[in-house]
């Protein structure tokens, strides 16, 4: 949920824009994605993934949403979210797990609007 509205997307295959992706950089770093067709993207940075350790978001680690008005959304901060990992397969490439974050608007820091992800999961993300 975004701000109480409901969200979603599709996983689809790699190569094929929209819906959910997972890739994972040379230094072990994971990065996240979903793209709602109506609804604008929620991306998740996660530095050091691991099952079972719960991934603070804000500093180092982050989310963003950014909205189809391409208005960015960014954690930034000490414990603005949290990322939990249930499966992190490195050797079948799956990624599952949940989240949930509050981020400020990027281009507003004096007065800064915000924006709550709530009860946000992913289920066997791959990545090449």
């Amino acid at each position: 949920m975004v701000n109480g509205d409901s969200w979603s997307s599709t996983v689809i295959p790699p190569g094929i824009s929209g819906g959910a992706s997972a890739k994972r950089s040379d230094a072990g770093a994971l990065t996240l994605t979903g793209v709602s067709s109506s609804h604008g993207s929620i991306v998740l940075v996660l530095l050091h993934p691991s099952i079972g350790t719960a991934d603070t978001l804000g500093l180092g680690s982050s989310g963003s949403f950014i909205t189809d008005g391409k208005q960015v959304y960014l954690t930034a901060g000490f414990n603005k979210g949290i990322v939990s990992l249930t499966t992190y397969d490195t050797i079948h490439h799956l990624v599952s797990g949940t989240f949930y974050f509050t981020a400020n608007r990027a281009d507003s820091v004096s007065t800064p609007a915000t924006t709550t992800v709530t009860n946000g999961s992913f289920f066997n993300l791959g990545w090449n």
